[in-house]
């Protein structure tokens, strides 16, 4: 009697043992289908990963190498138009996927996890060559206002130190008191762009006093009465250095505020992200392997 109530209990546990292990290879499989649609967008983002050269993009952002704008174009639309999307995509479908058994759910969680870390860097990425080009493209554009307006001074001057008659010499200089009469405030405002103040503070500076400043002067110079050509070459030439510092001033608080916002952002802590979640993914597939062996 007793070895047969052993029997029985051991005969019952066995049963349960196979029952549990049952369950869990159908819920595996379950799982396994419910994830087949993630499992290739996911194969599409590294795919697509693999076509981006990251190192070559640190050394890029880091060292601020010449690079050609068509190279890091080409970079920007992978991302744009694969790793983000594709990303976002996947983090979208996981959330339905429902996982009941819980040995499963530890599992799925490092592949949540790796998910997020996907879009978070995609995103990341994203947003970092846009800083890197919206700051090459400052830098270019203040060259050039820099160029245009030491250009447009040479020019201005060869005018002024000419042969003029009288009315057109006493033109010239209403001109020139226009130009120089809030040079001064100019200047001291400019170099308040390059002190302690916070992005916001120069920001304001640019919009409520540069800005205002450079529009009074070119509203002044064009309600200026001129008749003689020499003038009004020279007020011509002083709009065009007028207009030139707004596009110039514009630039510089733009660069102010990408530097600002690089500092938080850096290529350089984006890239290895990939370490993470390639991590990530790896226990996730040893660890689904591991408990579907427990299975057989």
């Amino acid at each position: 009697m007793f070895r047969y109530l052993r029997l029985t209990i051991l005969l019952g546990t066995v049963f349960i043992i196979s029952a549990c292990q049952s369950s869990l290879e159908s819920d595996i499989q379950q799982y396994e289908e419910n994830m087949e649609d993630i499992y290739e967008l996911d194969r599409q983002f590294l795919e697509a990963l693999d076509e981006l050269d990251l190192k070559q993009l640190e050394t890029v952002y880091a060292t601020e190498a010449d690079v050609s704008k068509d190279d890091i174009s080409e970079i920007k639309k992978i991302v744009d138009e694969s790793l983000i999307p594709l990303s976002t995509k996947m983090n979208e479908k996981i959330e339905a996927v429902e996982v009941s058994n819980e040995e499963l759910k530890e599992v799925h969680k490092a592949y949540v996890e790796s998910l997020e870390l996907k879009e978070t860097f995609a995103k990341e990425l994203g947003r970092g060559i846009d800083l890197y080009l919206s700051y090459k493209e400052s830098t270019n554009q203040l060259i050039k206002d820099g160029e245009a307006v030491s250009a447009a001074k040479k020019e201005r001057q060869s005018i002024i130190q000419g042969n003029h008659s009288k009315e057109a010499a006493a033109e010239i200089d209403q001109v020139i008191d226009i130009v120089n009469e809030r040079s001064g405030e100019l200047e001291e405002n400019v170099g308040l762009l390059q002190s302690d103040n916070d992005v916001a503070e120069k920001q304001r500076i640019v919009d409520e006093v540069l800005m205002p400043i450079l529009d009074t002067q070119i509203d002044k110079l064009n309600q200026l009465p001129l008749e003689t050509d020499e003038a009004k070459s020279v007020r011509s030439i002083s709009l065009e250095m007028f207009y030139t510092f707004k596009s110039y001033y514009k630039e510089r608080i733009n660069i102010i505020q990408v530097y600002e916002e690089e500092q938080n952002l850096q290529i350089q802590n984006i890239v290895p992200k990939t370490e993470s979640f390639n991590k990530l993914d790896m226990t996730y597939s040893e660890k689904l392997n591991q408990l579907k062996e427990s299975t057989k």
